[in-house]
């Protein structure tokens, strides 16, 4: 073990002429690694964002138009892509579609009462929504009984 630093078996000598090309299959080799042993959920969640981006921008125009007629689905859509448009404009649109019956909206339109600092108005619209059976006013609602 005395000659372990002059031991050629462990010492990798590259060939000057041919250094960058050994870069770069050391290179692609770790990369290969990385992705079949570190996951691909990055990569996988980049590319859904991204087509999800696109996605969004080729309904937008036609959302709008639909919100702007009073469809609550829409209006629930444009508010999640599109919240300092809908907040410029007061939540006009969400306010109408709540009051309108929608269970979504009713449930947003607490939820932005509950972040205003008006709880009693957000605990009666987030109620409503429970009533009309929407999942995330009824597990708040539930989650709510079970801290009294």
């Amino acid at each position: 073990m005395s000659d372990f630093p002059n031991n050629k078996l462990f010492t990798i000598q590259v060939n000057p002429t041919r250094k960058k090309a050994f870069y770069l299959h050391v290179g692609i080799l770790v990369g290969l690694y990385l992705l079949t042993t570190a996951g691909q959920e990055p990569i996988k969640e980049y590319f859904k964002s991204v087509r999800e981006s696109r996605e969004i921008d080729q309904i937008r125009p036609l959302m709008k138009t639909l919100a702007e007629s009073g469809k609550p689905d829409a209006i629930v859509w444009m508010i999640k892509h599109e919240y300092e448009a809908a907040k410029e404009s007061g939540f006009a649109a969400l306010t109408d579609a709540a009051l309108g019956g929608d269970s979504e909206s009713m449930w947003l339109y607490g939820v932005m009462q509950m972040d205003k600092g008006h709880p009693e108005v957000a605990k009666v619209w987030i109620e409503k929504a429970a009533k009309e059976g929407f999942p995330q006013a009824v597990a708040y609602m539930q989650s709510e009984t079970q801290d009294d």
